[in-house]
């Protein structure tokens, strides 16, 4: 699935990625699993694909009403953002579901991402959306400069066939 920089629907789309999952994911878990795609996703477009430092989304939080949604649209009109997208790919086996998610961008320092085991990071202003995608997820994994994650979720044994 190829998604352009939209984040007004991107919890449709994880919706429908979520629905290729309905008879595996355990009830239990398909709402972290629903958050974690959707954090992924969003941190996809608006860092990867738009450029948007973790400094810069901060400020126009604490700003004005406007100033976030401002700070997207300027980005999503300006080359060379506009026209980057989000590839989602996802397969499905026996034992885990895996989604990797690409995005255009420039990548991160992906070491550098704060430790979800250290309690100081709990009131970090970056890094709890990777943190809660980290508790969601068997395996999160970033390759090559940062701008590809793969998330594993591991699946219950299927009912035996006797």
């Amino acid at each position: 699935m190829q998604l352009r920089n939209q984040p007004a629907i991107v919890s449709r789309v994880v919706d429908r990625l979520m629905q290729e999952t309905e008879c595996r994911i355990p009830a239990k878990d398909r709402l972290s699993v629903h958050l974690g795609l959707l954090e992924i996703i969003m941190n996809a477009i608006e860092h990867g694909n738009l450029g948007i430092a973790y400094h810069e989304k901060s400020e126009a939080l604490e700003g004005s009403s406007a100033d976030w949604g401002n700070l997207l649209k300027q980005r999503m009109s300006e080359s060379p953002y506009r026209d980057r997208s989000v590839l989602i790919q996802f397969q499905m086996d026996s034992e885990c579901c895996e989604w990797t998610i690409t995005d255009d961008g420039e990548g991160f320092d992906w070491h550098n991402v704060p430790d979800p085991n250290d309690p100081e990071n709990l009131l970090a202003a970056n890094g709890r959306g990777i943190m809660l995608a980290r508790l969601s997820f068997d395996d999160l994994d970033y390759l090559g400069r940062g701008n590809q994650v793969v998330l594993r979720k591991n699946l219950p044994p299927l009912p035996r066939q006797d």
